[in-house]
């Protein structure tokens, strides 16, 4: 069985991209992102390679794969699939729009 966990980063983008839809629609617009989310994620478990590899040039960005969410074709949700652990990691949630890999990149230590 395949698990899924979030990095924080992830988990404050879907919070924040729901609050936000239930700022501007109503709350059925966050109902219908918070199951397109589900969605995605249960297609992602019983296919965890269906997302495109992504080809950044930050060497730890080599691995992620990004898939589009269902119903929300702007949203991006990138993630890592570790075989070996059975284990899909979502590490962010962007639109699609916005200039992804300076997001994505660890700060620098």
């Amino acid at each position: 069985m395949i698990s899924v966990e979030f990095r924080d980063a992830a988990t404050a983008s879907l919070l924040d991209q729901a609050d936000y839809f239930a700022s501007v629609g109503d709350i059925s617009l966050a109902e219908r992102w918070n199951a397109a989310v589900d969605k995605t994620i249960l297609d992602l478990k019983r296919f965890p390679q269906m997302g495109s590899p992504c080809f950044f040039r930050h060497p730890d960005l080599s691995d992620l794969r990004s898939i589009l969410i269902t119903g929300f074709p702007r949203y991006l949700l990138f993630y890592r699939f570790v075989e070996a652990a059975n284990l899909i990691l979502v590490v962010d949630v962007l639109h699609g729009a916005r200039d992804i890999e300076p997001l994505l990149t660890p700060p620098e230590e």
